[in-house]
């Protein structure tokens, strides 16, 4: 475990965060651990950012056929049954 919050500490604000988000935009169907709910919110508010600034017929595309989204859960949270990828984000560990 002290390897893995010396890989956090050195690897935060290097935009991280940013690029799971953008993953999760090419592939929805993952689930996002933060480690509380303001940071659950927040990812949420980014990812529907970043979402909003897609090219105009992705989004068209997404209104007429429907579009998945992740679901961003915290640490806490229980994840048995659920059968997709997890992703921690750095904020998780720290």
């Amino acid at each position: 475990m002290e390897r893995i919050t010396e890989i956090v500490y050195s690897t935060r604000r290097t935009g991280n965060t940013t690029w799971i988000l953008k993953a999760a935009i090419r592939n929805p169907e993952c689930i996002i651990v933060s480690k509380n709910m303001m940071q659950v919110q927040y990812l949420a508010d980014e990812y529907h950012r970043l979402l909003s600034k897609s090219i105009w017929y992705k989004k068209l595309y997404w209104k007429w056929f429907g579009r998945k989204h992740p679901r961003f859960m915290t640490i806490n949270s229980r994840f048995e049954g659920m059968n997709l990828p997890v992703i921690f984000d750095n904020e998780t560990f720290c």
